[in-house]
């Protein structure tokens, strides 16, 4: 089965190429259910597949760089959102409650 793939641009406003992809109609009707069922196009299952193989078959220099390019891109997502101090404050509140819970059945036992 001939499968194309078309888009042209992304949220980090890449450049896309067409291109056409072959799958087994055991594939595509995986993709298809797939799709469906976690509410994303195919087009971008696809990308993600070839990001996840292109990191896995990647060289510990290349993981490291992939690795900053991501925090550099997430730097400052929350600066417009005045309510992140307090979402900050419950979720520390949390993590210190779940440690001191942790901590009272680690002497207890």
């Amino acid at each position: 089965m001939l499968y194309t793939v078309l888009y042209m641009s992304t949220t980090s406003n890449s450049i896309m190429v067409r291109t056409q992809v072959y799958l087994t109609p055991a594939q595509a009707a995986w993709l298809k259910t797939f799709a469906k069922n976690s509410g994303k196009q195919q087009s971008s299952l696809i990308r993600e597949a070839v990001d996840a193989l292109r990191y896995t078959t990647s060289t510990p220099e290349e993981k490291a760089a992939q690795r900053k390019k991501a925090i550099e891109a997430a730097f400052g997502m929350w600066a417009d959102y005045p309510e992140v101090e307090e979402i900050l404050k419950k979720s520390r509140k949390t993590v210190r409650a779940r440690g001191e819970l942790q901590l009272e059945q680690f002497n207890a036992s």
